[in-house]
């Protein structure tokens, strides 16, 4: 910050130091008059078009837009200003009285571009100015703009999206539902795995949805859509496991996972619990260190997103990423990605195994399917450290966002990586029900020890029994 605020020496603030003042703009500049012409004033988008189609480089774009608009007039307000959910600081604020300039400049330049500012005198029509626009009602982190359909009542790309996605997943949820109903699916099977993600999903998009209606003043409804998006993300690979572990154990020759171990029937839930993220001692299986990587990496992931909001109340003057935040948003990416990718080589040793055992070269169709899912998945993680990495590709760069939200570029590509690749996997397992129908029944625990102890028993016989008959002859 420099200048002393004057015409001839302005005040240079950054873009995200300068907040609106009033509660909603017009859609359009005020109409000019040439030669005793009236000319219509143009509407603020398509100045936002102009400055974005025909200055792409960002030093060009600055200067086109201060000679068109000049120097911004700011005022200081002292104001109080909601710190955390029930805590207020005292802080004194630069307010513009160029709402629609500032709309625009918010929308083409980065939040931490220079501008130049002027202070104006004081003067009773400066106080009356100033009366009459003060009207914000969010400490001016938002402005909407009246009539324009992309703003707060209208439905942008993610809204849209959100709302269709939603749909589709509550089929899927009536679909499941009906079968525990109709007692073709079992609670404590892999059917509630898959349940439990729809749900979580559905939490994921309703917030979503929120924030698109909210705009770029939600930034905790941003979190909360974020970290619920990762929880869903991490209990579809999950699930993925699950279903696999359930193909293992109803057609291979023994009807044992690798993956995981079978119980006996009425073993308590909460020894299967501690079981499950067992990595020493005989208990072991390679499900337990699974269990412990994606829970280490959802936390880090989560604290990270927490921390890059860094506390502010719009997207559009969030904090940049520090090293800290970035890394463990990488670290959680990437071990989401990494066990994927150990999800590959289960699938592929199962084929193989499962080959051999069947004397065959067909590969089951649920396989086949299993495979498709995990690609799907694999995409959705590759856009997952995409996103943690490049700010193009992230939720918490304030590039990614015009004044109104998200911007449907974006928007567009997150649907199509994210959204629409979780949703195809999950149709996909889904589908398993159809190529599982006539799979062999899964061997009960207590008739599989059995088995065992007369096989055992047989190998006595073969080693003990049969040679002493055939010497006795």
């Amino acid at each position: 910050m420099r200048g002393s605020g004057t015409q001839d020496d302005p005040l240079f603030l950054s873009l995200n130091q300068i907040f609106y003042s009033q509660d909603n703009c017009a859609d359009r500049f005020r109409d000019r008059f040439e030669e005793e012409r009236r000319i219509p004033g143009n509407t603020l988008q398509h100045d936002i078009d102009m400055f974005r189609r025909d200055y792409p480089d960002l030093h060009s774009r600055f200067i086109a837009v201060i000679n068109r608009y000049g120097a911004l007039r700011v005022i200081q307000v002292d104001e109080r200003v909601r710190t955390g959910r029930e805590t207020w600081e005292e802080e004194s604020r630069w307010h513009s009285l160029d709402h629609r300039r500032l709309y625009v400049m918010n929308a083409v330049l980065p939040p931490q571009m220079m501008v130049p500012c002027i202070i104006p005198d004081y003067s009773r029509r400066l106080e009356q100015e100033v009366w009459n626009k003060y009207t914000t009602n969010n400490n001016g982190t938002y402005m909407p703009r009246r009539g324009h359909p992309g703003d707060k009542m209208g439905l942008r790309v993610e809204a849209s999206a959100a709302i269709a996605f939603i749909i589709l997943y509550l089929f899927f949820f009536s679909v499941l539902i009906y079968g525990y109903a109709t007692k073709r699916l079992r609670v404590r099977s892999r059917w509630t795995v898959i349940l439990t993600y729809i749900t979580v999903h559905i939490a994921a998009l309703a917030t979503g949805l929120a924030f698109s209606i909210v705009g770029n003043s939600g930034t905790g409804i941003l979190i909360a859509y974020f970290q619920l998006g990762a929880e869903g993300y991490l209990t579809l690979i999950l699930c993925t496991y699950r279903f696999l572990i359930s193909w293992q154990q109803h057609n291979f020759e023994s009807h044992e996972s690798w993956l995981e171990r079978a119980y006996p029937e009425g073993t308590p839930c909460s020894q299967k619990f501690l079981d499950s993220f067992a990595i020493f001692g005989p208990r072991r299986r390679p499900m337990g260190v699974i269990h412990h990587f994606l829970a280490c990496a959802n936390t880090a992931f989560v604290t990270g997103c927490s921390m890059l909001a860094g506390g502010t109340h719009t997207v559009l003057k969030m904090h940049a990423a520090t090293p800290t935040t970035k890394s463990l948003q990488i670290v959680g990416q990437s071990v989401f990605l990494a066990v994927n990718l150990f999800l590959l080589y289960c699938i592929t040793s199962t084929i193989r195994q499962s080959k051999r055992e069947r004397k065959t070269t067909v590969t089951h169709p649920t396989l086949h399917i299993l495979l498709g899912a995990w690609f799907l998945l694999c995409i959705r993680g590759i856009y997952g450290v995409l996103g943690a990495v490049l700010p193009e590709f992230s939720y918490f760069s304030p590039t990614n966002y015009d004044a109104d939200g998200l911007l449907d570029g974006f928007a567009v590509r997150d649907l199509l990586l994210e959204t629409a690749t979780e949703w195809a996997a999950c149709l996909l397992l889904m589908s398993t029900y159809l190529t599982s129908r006539d799979d062999p029944g899964r061997l009960p625990t207590k008739q599989m020890d059995e088995e065992e102890k007369d096989d055992d028993l047989v190998k006595e016989v073969k080693v003990w029994v049969l040679p002493a008959f055939l010497n006795g002859a």
